[in-house]
């Protein structure tokens, strides 16, 4: 299905990476690519080392280009919106493999809201005809109505499900905040029994919940008073009272940890259901991307839409190397012709060293590839036969 390209000839023509530094810059990806999600360059990666052979498919990618070329205000619209789309197949993964968070839930829902929005302006395509709307509403209620949008990395420290959603939940919550007035009525009552006017309780992690009282009254501290910890300049106790409420409060946190990973566990089970329609929509707004991408390419560096054929005759007139000239500024690089037939099946390139026969080559088979992968070429006509291999030395 798929032009063979060896990992030799993707090398030499700096197809993902240039061959000094190995980074994007200077390469085909680094001009083609207008991504505006992750999802739409690891497409776009897949479809530069896969050029397809199937002229059908390749019309198809044109023409999906050509529609963004020709309705700037929906492309613009789009590029947009596209840019709130988290990484859905990445979410997608962790969910499925069971490692996600509750932040992954609420980028989940920010990117389902993004993609009804894009599936709107669409609406009179066929981009997106396969997904069910109502299923990603469905999905967009679960997480909206159960996680917090502050939701902390942590799925086992709680903080995660949101008021109102459990009402089990609730109750054990409503005992945990209301522990700062019971802890308050108890110093009060501990101050008039004792006479003790500037005791304190308080909390560390060492020792608990205890009650701090100077040296200065020592002698009014009632014999049924724990001592746990003495300082330089006062004592802590703990009572039986407070025990009981730091045991109480203990077993609450753990409880409403325990019933939030459970719930959330749960909410996310919710939404695995819907894995095969989440995986197709991450599908289409990668090509969506890549399309757009295409599009925006085209215009910005002067392509125009080849002509493929299942013929042998290539015809490439005016045209042009798509790194170099990008990398030198559009105008700057000399043009020219390329032209294969049945009676004219290759070409002697002959010249100095230095005089730009290896850009003359590469310029050609890049083009090449990028017919093949529904992009527009950089040239004024190119008439292109479809290529099973392409070879560089």
């Amino acid at each position: 299905n798929y032009a063979e390209i060896n990992a030799i000839t993707s090398r030499n023509l700096e197809l993902l990476k240039n061959q000094r530094e190995k980074t994007v810059y200077g390469s085909l990806l680094w001009v083609l690519d207008e991504c505006k999600t992750s999802m739409g360059t690891r497409l776009l990666k897949r479809f530069i080392n896969n050029p397809l052979l199937n002229i059908e498919k390749i019309r198809k990618r044109q023409e999906d280009v050509q529609y963004f070329i020709d309705n700037i205000l929906i492309r613009e619209d789009l590029r947009e919106k596209l840019e709130d789309i988290y990484d859905l197949e990445r979410l997608l993964g962790k969910i499925i493999f069971g490692s996600e968070n509750g932040k992954d839930l609420t980028a989940l829902k920010k990117t389902i809201k993004s993609a009804v929005e894009i599936m709107k302006i669409l609406e009179n395509t066929d981009f997106f005809k396969s997904i069910d709307v109502n299923i990603l509403f469905e999905c967009y209620k679960i997480i909206d109505d159960s996680i917090n949008e502050d939701a902390p990395f942590s799925v086992r420290e709680g903080g995660i499900i949101k008021s109102g959603y459990s009402q089990e939940l609730d109750e054990i919550r409503n005992i945990m905040n209301s522990g700062k007035d019971f802890l308050l009525d108890i110093e009060q009552r501990e101050r008039e029994a004792t006479g003790i006017r500037n005791m304190k309780i308080k909390f560390n992690k060492v020792f608990g919940y205890f009650i701090e009282i100077t040296k200065s009254n020592l002698n009014m501290v009632p014999e049924h008073y724990i001592r746990k910890q003495t300082l330089s300049n006062a004592e802590r106790f703990v009572t039986p009272e407070l025990k009981k409420y730091e045991d109480t409060i203990i077993n609450s946190k753990a409880k409403i940890e325990d019933m939030e990973y459970y719930l959330f566990k749960e909410i996310s089970g919710k939404i695995k259901e819907h894995k095969s329609l989440l995986i197709r929509l991450a599908e289409k707004l990668a090509y969506l991307d890549v399309m757009i991408s295409f599009a925006t390419a085209a215009i910005e560096n002067g392509y125009v839409r080849p002509e493929i054929s299942n013929g042998f005759d290539m015809k490439i007139i005016e045209g042009r190397h798509p790194v170099v000239e990008k990398l030198i500024g559009r105008g700057d690089f000399v043009s020219n012709d390329t032209i294969l037939s049945e009676k004219e099946k290759f070409v002697v390139l002959t010249g100095p060293n230095m005089s730009g026969k290896s850009t003359y080559m590469k310029q050609v088979a890049l083009n090449i590839i990028m017919a093949h992968i529904g992009s527009y070429v950089a040239a004024d006509y190119a008439k292109i036969p479809i290529v099973d291999k392409i070879f560089t030395r």
